[in-house]
């Protein structure tokens, strides 16, 4: 009996976080928001209230809790895409001032950062005021797996079926099939 009811809450679990996440989303969808079916999004996100229509999730995305999804008001050509089924797991920051899509069926770690692109730099300038300058678009392909603590600089582009290990940084663009790892990320070997 006991064994029954353990895999009967296991079966409503998913249930539970789409029916939740149905209800967090109301809002976001009214607002411009361009979600698929099935979705499971988590508390805490942080969305760019005034430009969700330029975010894209297919269905069957997972988002998982305090992930920053940043597109900045004034850029109407920024835009992100997410995959069907992917997952992100907590804590994802994703800056796109320019076009950044990742495929389907993606899995990516907690803690991992991705960003078009970067702060102004130089002499007399001020961090705190200096704003943010694209530097080139990102592009994950389908089935890719992402470790924990990535961090994906501008201008990277991931083939299909890519392992990144955890707490590397993608400084450069892989083909298909890479194994990579390390700071700044290099190829280990190919699937």
């Amino acid at each position: 009996m006991k064994a029954a009811f353990i895999d009967f809450l296991r079966n409503l679990q998913p249930k539970v976080g789409i029916w939740r996440s149905a209800h967090r989303s109301v809002l976001l969808r009214l607002l411009g928001l361009n979600l698929g079916s099935a979705c499971v999004i988590c508390r805490g996100i942080r969305w760019p209230l005034f430009s969700l229509s330029q975010i894209t999730i297919g269905s069957g995305v997972q988002i998982g809790e305090y992930s920053h999804l940043f597109v900045p008001v004034s850029n109407k050509s920024a835009k992100i895409t997410v995959g069907a089924r992917t997952s992100l797991g907590e804590r994802n920051t994703i800056c796109a001032l320019g076009e950044f899509s990742i495929g389907t069926d993606c899995l990516f770690s907690h803690d991992v950062f991705m960003a078009d692109s970067e702060h102004i730099i130089g002499r007399n300038i001020k961090p705190r005021e200096s704003g943010l300058q694209f530097r080139g678009n990102i592009s994950i392909g389908d089935r890719c797996f992402i470790g924990r603590n990535v961090t994906i600089l501008p201008g990277v582009t991931l083939g299909h079926n890519c392992v990144v290990g955890a707490g590397a940084v993608v400084t450069k663009s892989f083909p298909d099939n890479s194994i990579i790892g390390g700071i700044p990320a290099k190829l280990i070997k190919t699937l």
